[in-house]
């Protein structure tokens, strides 16, 4: 037994020692932490802030990162798609990445800002000062490089930085939270969710740029791929499509809520939302690592995935184990209200969480082979059931409608791609 305990021990650490492990299970690491210490920042937002201030700024948050994006142009997986073999020219991808992001980031943010009054849910953008709106955009524009530098890291095969990087940030928004408690900032949560972000962004691309980044290089026996501004462009414009479908079925059912149900609603909607977004992570994050894995060796596409899908329904069943039956403990850590109103919504996301990863890998597996519209049609197909059903149950279900939604949504798309795309992966197919 001792013996058998051994060699299991072996094969764990001889498996971690693979990239496609070593770099998923550090981004897994790190959307965890980042997960588990949002929730914090939302819990401790909830007893110390009023829920009308709370759903408001849940609001900015969610906007913040619709507009941000936008503004990423789906740079993000170009950068972890042709990192891996771009040589020479990974310096020149990284700079246009940013500098194309940056653009955009402030016509995102300078242009919501003169929309926001007509459609925002009441509150959110109350009383706008010139500080205020100064502010917005440069969050925008932060936030933008914050989540780019990320996939930098992925691209570059040392993701196994991103949980520091995470962590750090995470206990900085945690402490300006408690700090601005009390203070006569308005949407001073927005604030403490965002100043950290900048101060992370300047030593995080310092360390990209003189260190991770000339010591990268490609694989043993391998050359870097040929890298031109067309290849990447004609990948980004098309995969750029269905990122604009993704982000909509992410951050704009907070925004969607509040509209149909009110900020108040948004509150006990939105830490549900949070949680099953750690999920949705582990599956994201994991995928991320495939995809540079799988680009640098065509060949082992079909193993990989089988490994990863492996991995995922086991780490997501063991999640949604626990978070069926403790849903209702979990959110009474908020108090009893929360967990009446959310526990329901928390168990239907839970299980929506399977039916996704097989989503996600489905839509890496066609970035690797660079099927672009296969990707679009994917994320349209999801982004129209999702929005469409949410907005359809929403008035007669309340904010349990979203769970429904979702698990419908994602879990008949599953059943399509097992069947078609994914089928190698469980047909034993090469």
């Amino acid at each position: 037994m001792l013996t058998n305990a051994r060699t299991s021990l072996a094969q764990i650490i001889a498996a971690l020692r693979s990239p496609l492990y070593l770099n998923g299970y550090a981004l897994m690491l790190s959307a965890m932490a980042m997960s588990g210490l949002g929730f914090v920042f939302w819990v401790l937002a909830a007893r110390m802030y009023q829920p009308a201030a709370v759903g408001a700024s849940s609001a900015l948050v969610s906007l913040l990162m619709f507009l941000a994006g936008i503004a990423q142009l789906n740079l993000r997986g170009a950068l972890i798609r042709f990192l891996p073999l771009a040589g020479a020219a990974a310096r020149r991808l990284i700079l246009g990445a940013y500098a194309a992001s940056l653009g955009a980031s402030l016509l995102c943010g300078g242009g919501m800002l003169l929309v926001a009054r007509r459609w925002l849910p009441e509150g959110a953008f109350s009383a706008v000062g010139p500080a205020f709106a100064l502010w917005f955009i440069i969050s925008v524009a932060a936030q933008t490089i914050f989540a780019l530098q990320d996939h930098v890291l992925t691209g570059l095969r040392q993701a196994i930085w991103t949980p520091v990087e995470n962590l750090v940030y995470a206990l900085a928004k945690l402490a300006l939270l408690i700090a601005l408690a009390g203070s006569a900032f308005e949407h001073a949560i927005y604030y403490a969710y965002t100043i950290p972000i900048l101060t992370l962004v300047v030593p995080v691309n310092y360390l990209i740029f003189t260190r991770w980044l000339p010591a990268h290089r490609p694989a043993p026996g391998q050359t870097s791929a040929p890298l031109t501004f067309r290849g990447v462009a004609r990948f980004v414009a098309g995969d750029y499509l269905g990122a604009l479908f993704a982000l909509m079925s992410t951050t704009l059912i907070p925004v969607l809520v509040a509209l149909v149900l009110g900020v108040e609603a948004n509150a006990y909607f939105y830490l549900p939302w949070t949680i099953a977004g750690a999920l949705e992570l582990l599956a994201v994050n994991m995928t991320a690592s495939f995809t540079v894995e799988a680009a640098r060796e065509r060949a082992k596409l079909v193993v990989y995935s089988r490994r990863v899908l492996g991995q995922l329904l086991i780490l997501l069943a063991l999640a949604s184990g626990v978070i069926l039956p403790g849903a209702p403990f979990l959110l009474g850590i908020i108090g009893p209200d929360y967990a009446d109103a959310s526990a329901g919504l928390l168990r239907l996301l839970a299980l929506s969480s399977v039916p996704q990863a097989v989503l996600m890998l489905a839509m890496s597996t066609a970035r690797v082979q660079n099927r672009v519209g296969t990707i679009v049609a994917l994320q349209a197909l999801n982004c129209g059931l999702l929005l469409g059903l949410s907005a359809l149950m929403l008035p007669a279900l309340g904010i349990v409608a979203i769970g429904w939604a979702k698990l419908i949504a994602q879990g008949g798309l599953a059943l399509l791609l097992l069947g078609t795309l994914l089928r190698p992966v469980w047909s034993l197919q090469e």
